[in-house]
């Protein structure tokens, strides 16, 4: 199933700024792939018999084949765009009243498509045509999200919890959950020395409990990317409390889950500059970005603390710095901006000290932030 891949490169044409020569000929590749994707769609529609809606997907999917990015077409994309969003209304209706399993795998499938498909529409109207589509396509991610959660909440209810049921009483060990490594999770050893693998105790159950778990996390990361989406569009303010670090720039680390602060040092290690970072890649180019950091010591020593906003991405390596500041035990909040240039690069928000003390360093992750916005 390729529709969250699909989804990362709908989000890319979509909060692109400034498009090469070469951008028609990624539309409509990423067109062929939608297209393929409803084939798919319609197929299992109609092994389930849901038959109203085969053809309205498939109008859509004409319509979609037709399409080309200029003045010509500009009539039929607002067509497409009505009608792709009624479409969208009558599969949310069904949605709501949904009970049954594999019904709601073929609902959620035509979702998909249909918002991928209208996704890519709105940002021909707004590339394309200069019609800024901003609020469509937040109000398209964000309206009737709650349907997913329901899905994942049936799925479970119904299918996972009486399979891993099974796998209890069947006394067989803690069962993985990890998704694409194949129908094995890990190879252990018994007391004996004598190698095993979960899934060998009962590979059939098990592969049933992973495959069904793959549209748990299908449900779920449809989630994260409509909420990235609507965060690149209309700008967020982000607790770094709501993530852990991405990296750790030091020996010594630990992240203190009752406080929620980051603990680091760096004695005995490698750094002159030791650090502690957190990368965001769901900024937009040309917003602003302001990161705000509370830091200290755990002691009384003379330490310089230096917070900074790296810009990383293809052809953009920058960073603007608060400079050194003496860190003492009493809390400080120093403040930086920065504006993005590259749509696609990350945004790394990084706290450095100049030392390798073994005397921690202290970020509270409760009140430190990242924040983007259009003003500055």
């Amino acid at each position: 199933m390729d529709y969250i891949a699909v989804a990362g490169k709908i989000v890319e044409a979509y909060n692109e700024r400034q498009r090469a020569q070469k951008d028609e000929a990624d539309i409509l590749r990423i067109l062929g792939h939608i297209t393929t994707e409803i084939n798919r769609v319609i197929d299992h529609l109609e092994n389930m018999k849901m038959l109203e809606f085969t053809g309205r997907l498939r109008a859509l999917q004409s319509n979609l084949k037709e399409y080309k990015p200029n003045d010509n077409f500009k009539n039929s994309l607002e067509i497409m765009r009505l009608t792709s969003n009624d479409l969208l209304n009558e599969i949310y209706a069904m949605a709501e009243k949904g009970k049954d399993i594999e019904q709601n795998k073929a609902l959620a499938a035509m979702v998909f498509s249909t918002l991928y498909a209208r996704a890519l529409i709105l940002s021909e109207l707004k590339i394309t045509f200069g019609i800024n589509m901003d609020n469509d396509i937040v109000d398209m991610m964000q309206n009737k999200m709650e349907i997913f959660n329901s899905f994942k909440a049936l799925h479970y209810t119904k299918i996972i919890e009486p399979l891993t049921k099974v796998w209890k009483e069947k006394n067989l060990p803690p069962i993985g959950t990890v998704i694409g490594i194949g129908p094995c999770f890990f190879p252990s050893n018994d007391f004996d020395g004598n190698y095993s693998r979960t899934c060998d105790k009962d590979p059939k159950l098990y592969d049933q409990i992973q495959s069904e778990m793959s549209w748990i996390n299908l449900y779920a990361n449809y989630g994260n990317n409509c909420l990235k989406t609507i965060q690149r569009i209309t700008g967020m303010k982000m607790k770094l409390s709501v993530n852990r670090p991405t990296d750790y720039r030091c020996k010594n680390h630990k992240f203190q889950s009752n406080d929620n602060w980051v603990l680091g040092n760096d004695k005995n290690g490698d750094y002159s500059n030791p650090s502690v970072l957190w990368d965001f890649d769901n900024i937009a180019a040309g917003m602003h970005v302001t990161f705000q950091a509370s830091i200290r010591s755990e002691g009384d020593i003379n330490r310089l603390s230096e917070i900074v906003i790296w810009e990383l991405g293809e052809n953009v390596h920058t960073n603007t710095s608060s400079g050194t500041i003496q860190s003492s035990t009493v809390w400080s909040s120093p403040k930086i901006a920065y504006k993005k240039v590259e749509e696609l690069s990350v945004i790394r928000a990084e706290v450095y000290w100049h030392d390798q003390e073994e005397t921690n360093q202290i970020i509270d992750c409760n009140v430190s932030y990242v924040q983007s916005s259009w003003e500055k």
